[in-house]
């Protein structure tokens, strides 16, 4: 129940008005607000750009809502007090057994980035500190992972003075000679061009949307999926509409759910070998990944 009630107050506190009647001024438009989308906006901001975060759902997060159960951390300090501690030479040896395709540089590379990820959370408040396995920590409370990330991530995103529009819809991309010059959305009942420089996709997947699963991933056709409901794979069919090359578009997460049983947790979504191949689809140092 703890859970519920947590996931809730988060939909209450977030589901806000959308776009106002002004078109807002944005130097970069970041579309989509899960984990990526809220960093990306952040990272801007810092840079000292003014960023406008649009979310077609009423509330930011994504898939990210969903993470209910423990972040993925190997050779952490925290890992080694309590004794559950393995190298990351090793993790990744261990993984190459199981997933032969995997990609050994990009794994180690991400697993070495574990620290800095879990510090960048927990010094937002995130309180991911109790320890499961070599390779899992877990909140200090047990409250669900992905609400407490996005509750935090949030937070800080709107202390940086990032701009966020919920109920806004990116509809598409609007170009000049071969530049992006502006998203056209729609808030309420209105549609219209924010224009802008920069233009960030970080819309997530596109299990929700059964016309690209039977373009991209046919073997999936017809299952049924419980994702976030807004992986709609908005920010692909723009790009693509473009010109924009795709890469790992077969890989799809239909069923992120996981059953835990004496110590082994088995994901329920059978995808392949294919889930490192998406994890690194838009891999780059130290990023974070849900």
């Amino acid at each position: 129940m703890k859970t519920k009630f947590v996931y809730l107050s988060i939909l209450l506190a977030f589901s806000l008005s959308g776009v106002n009647a002004a078109v807002p001024d944005c130097q970069s438009v970041v579309i989509g607000s899960g984990v990526a989308g809220m960093k990306a906006a952040m990272d801007l901001k810092d840079g000292g750009n003014k960023v406008c975060l649009i979310e077609k759902m009423p509330f930011p997060g994504g898939a990210t809502n969903l993470a209910a159960t423990y972040f993925v951390a190997v050779g952490t300090k925290e890992q080694k007090a309590a004794g559950k501690f393995i190298s990351v030479d090793d993790y990744v040896a261990r993984q190459k057994k199981m997933l032969p395709n995997v990609d050994v540089d990009k794994l180690k590379a991400q697993m070495l980035c574990s620290q800095k990820n879990l510090d960048y959370l927990n010094s937002l408040g995130a309180n991911i500190t109790r320890v499961l396995s070599d390779y899992q920590i877990g909140t200090a409370d047990g409250t669900s992972l992905g609400s407490s990330i996005v509750k935090v991530m949030f937070k800080a995103l709107k202390e940086k003075g990032v701009a966020f529009y919920p109920n806004t819809k990116a509809l598409d991309l609007v170009l000049k000679n071969g530049v992006v010059t502006g998203v056209k959305v729609r808030s309420g009942n209105e549609e219209f061009v924010i224009p802008t420089k920069n233009v960030i996709l970080a819309t997530g997947g596109f299990a929700h949307n059964q016309k690209l699963v039977k373009k991209f991933a046919p073997e999936w056709a017809g299952l049924p999926t419980t994702t976030a409901v807004g992986s709609t794979g908005d920010g692909l069919e723009m790009a693509v509409e473009h010109g924009a090359k795709t890469a790992y578009t077969d890989v799809v997460r239909m069923n992120p759910s996981v059953h835990s049983e004496n110590g082994v947790n088995s994901s329920l979504s059978v995808d392949f070998s294919h889930y490192f191949r998406w994890l690194f689809a838009n891999f780059r140092e130290c990023s974070l990944i849900s």
